[in-house]
């Protein structure tokens, strides 16, 4: 394994990724190794996973030079670093459960750290590009941890996240999910704005989900009898090529990947996507 990233001596390798010797399985984070698990099972499958992930690369390729290192922080299970990995960019996937480590490691990932990013581990300017997928919303003080990444980012670097939009779509998953708050894109422009970076490009995607996740999630949660479940996870990810409904969201993805693609911006959606870099 290359060790690309630059961390204290007190890290050593274990199970082929990187963990500090007194690391406990969950470092800081809102999953269990049960819910990594029920996740990685789904990925694969998941039409939700293979949009944001086509989306990602899409993306990446547009603001990030060819072969440039990415750290995917709080990357999970490792599915988007997969996509980065086989495009030749140099991934780092910094993970802070030992269960998606490893499940991560079953991917096929070069290159794992089990940490979270902290003022310590990582040495100022030292990070060359960032992913951070559906992560922000879990921290609850976002706005220093966009800071600490300011302070850790290189000095020409960039970063593309994603976060879920809209506090009206608030539901029992978001609790149960360990999240904090929903986004609109003015909010994350005005925090990254704040932390010190420059907005490179701003849009929402998922543009079909803000109904049925109103419909199916948040008004049943409102209602008082919202029920989740492993087996409902697994159906609302699964893909059926046959369907109509398949057939149509092909479609409207394919539409948001086309304005995407030429920096258009798209109007609402289910998620949130901004790319940034550090002002000069």
């Amino acid at each position: 394994m290359k060790r690309i990233f630059t961390i204290p001596s007190l890290w050593q390798q274990n199970n082929s990724f990187y963990s500090k010797s007194d690391a406990t399985d969950v470092v800081n984070t809102s999953f269990t190794p049960e819910m990594q698990d029920n996740l990685f099972d789904i990925e694969d499958k998941s039409w939700w996973f293979q949009f944001r992930g086509n989306l990602i690369k899409t993306t990446a390729k547009k603001f990030f030079d060819s072969h440039t290192t990415i750290y995917d922080i709080g990357g999970g299970n490792g599915y988007t670093t997969a996509i980065l990995q086989d495009e030749e960019y140099e991934v780092v996937l910094l993970e802070p459960a030992v269960s998606a480590c490893l499940n991560a490691q079953k991917r096929g990932i070069k290159n794992i750290v089990h940490g979270t990013l902290n003022e310590d581990d990582f040495l100022d300017h030292s990070l060359e590009n960032i992913c951070m997928l559906d992560v922000l919303e879990h921290i609850e003080h976002d706005e220093d941890f966009l800071k600490l990444i300011e302070k850790k980012i290189s000095p020409e670097g960039k970063i593309l996240i994603t976060v879920p939009a809209y506090k009206f779509l608030w539901s029992k998953e978001d609790v149960e999910a360990g999240h904090f708050r929903r986004y609109t894109i003015k909010q994350l422009k005005k925090k990254f704005e704040k932390s010190g970076f420059e907005i490179l490009y701003a849009t929402y995607f998922f543009l079909f989900l803000p109904v049925p996740v109103f419909l199916f999630r948040t008004l049943p949660s409102l209602l008082g009898f919202a029920k989740r479940g492993v087996e409902k996870n697994k159906k609302e990810h699964r893909i059926n090529e046959k369907s109509l409904t398949t057939k149509l969201l092909n479609r409207i993805m394919k539409f948001e990947m086309k304005q995407i693609s030429k920096n258009k911006r798209i109007p609402f959606g289910g998620s949130c996507l901004i790319v940034a870099k550090k002002k000069i």
